[in-house]
């Protein structure tokens, strides 16, 4: 084998030493960047000792300073932190957030406010930078700014809707904020029918709730009645009835004209209010609408010694004398233990009673005729059931019901 023979083996196998050792190398790098990647979020501290450069992990050690159980956190680490993400990766939100809350803690007001401002422009789904952004609008009283940054935080972070639904629910007193909302609901983001519901369950001021649902609809938004029924019968336990009337008729221009809502029983609402009827869910007795011949009407049932409310509606009946009509079937007691309806003043508590007819199959009609006093602005229709003696209970069928003057 001559020299340059035995040179050029051993370049070559240098070379391939040296290729190998670069492979090795380059897979060790690699290595450690994929390491410190997945050790990022939860172990930012061992994620930098693998990659020091590694974009996550700063912001994530940055983030845990700022959230940690120290009430005044180590600006300067934080800094530090947040500036060595964004020189590794420009493109990080949450640097920038770390970047902006030193910068405000420092009261440079105007390099936070850019620095947020960077952060939305990087990611609207930022939620802290949503929050600074409320909080900052608030200060500055811009309702706008503050309800469009709620907006996009509602729509962009599932977590948001737990810190801010109780928030904008106690904001809605404020009469100033009652228009703009309104209008940012009736556009319908995937956050209103959830957000009205909780409104409607917790508000303070109901009067202010009842505002923001009229202005929902005024707006062309939706109002689902399963809120609006909630919302009536929190004023009704308030025992605010006028209140309540003001809403539904805003709500249900329609059957607010009706002097009795429902009367042939043809459907029930899933969610009724107390201006429809409401029927006796109790397990016992039973208060259902079904067919009867060749129209609807509403059938009631109950055991032997059961005596109760089946059905009730609250009515808003002007003074003056009025008939109520409808039709009895399949009623086959003996006097004073039939169904009866009552009237009741919700001011005064006055009570007058009709007992409903014997009927057959065939249906009786009946006509009752009452007075409303001048003090009784509001009344409770109730269908009551004498407690039967009899093995069977007691059974029926009422429709065809209408109050006229």
């Amino acid at each position: 084998m001559t020299d340059n023979t035995k040179s050029a083996r051993v370049r070559t196998v240098a070379g391939r030493i040296a290729a190998v050792l670069l492979l090795a190398g380059l897979a060790t790098v690699a290595g450690q960047k994929s390491m410190a990647m997945v050790l990022a979020e939860r172990a930012p501290d061992r994620a930098l000792r693998f990659d020091a450069t590694n974009a996550a992990a700063h912001v994530q050690k940055a983030m845990d300073l700022v959230s940690g159980e120290d009430s005044s956190p180590p600006l300067d680490r934080v800094a530090y932190h947040s500036q060595q993400a964004i020189l590794t990766d420009a493109t990080q939100p949450s640097a920038a957030v770390g970047i902006g809350l030193v910068q405000e803690q420092q009261r440079k007001q105007k390099a936070a406010t850019a620095a947020f401002a960077y952060a939305q422009a990087l990611s609207r789904r930022n939620f802290p930078a949503q929050l600074w952004l409320i909080e900052d609008a608030v200060r500055r009283d811009d309702i706008p700014a503050a309800l469009r940054h709620y907006d996009i935080a509602m729509r962009t972070s599932r977590a948001s809707k737990t810190l801010l639904f109780p928030v904008l629910t106690n904001a809605i007193a404020d009469p100033a904020i009652v228009p703009p909302l309104a209008k940012i609901i009736a556009a319908n983001p995937v956050w209103q029918e959830q957000f009205v519901q909780h409104a409607a369950q917790n508000a303070g001021d109901l009067d202010a709730l009842a505002s923001l649902l009229g202005a929902i609809r005024q707006n062309g938004g939706q109002v689902s009645d399963q809120a609006i029924s909630t919302a009536l019968s929190r004023f009704m336990n308030d025992e605010d009835v006028s209140g309540a009337w003001k809403l539904y008729a805003s709500m249900n221009q329609q059957d607010a004209r009706k002097t009795i809502r429902g009367g042939r029983f043809v459907q029930q609402p899933d969610y009724p209010s107390p201006f429809d009827w409401r029927l006796s869910d109790d397990g016992e007795a039973v208060a259902e609408p079904r067919q009867i011949g060749a129209g609807t009407a509403l059938y009631f049932a109950a055991p032997m010694d059961w005596g109760g409310t089946v059905a009730s509606q609250t009515l808003h009946l002007p003074p003056g004398q009025h008939s109520l009509t409808g039709m009895a079937y399949g009623i086959l007691l003996t006097d004073g233990q039939r169904p009866f309806f009552t009237l009741r003043c919700l001011e005064t508590a006055n009570t007058q009673r009709l007992e409903l007819p014997r009927s057959d199959e065939q249906g009786k009609p009946f006509r009752w005729q009452f007075t409303i006093p001048s003090n009784c602005p509001f009344q409770s229709l109730q269908l009551e059931l004498a407690p039967a003696n009899t093995p069977e209970g007691v059974e029926g069928y009422v429709s065809n019901l209408s109050v006229t003057e």
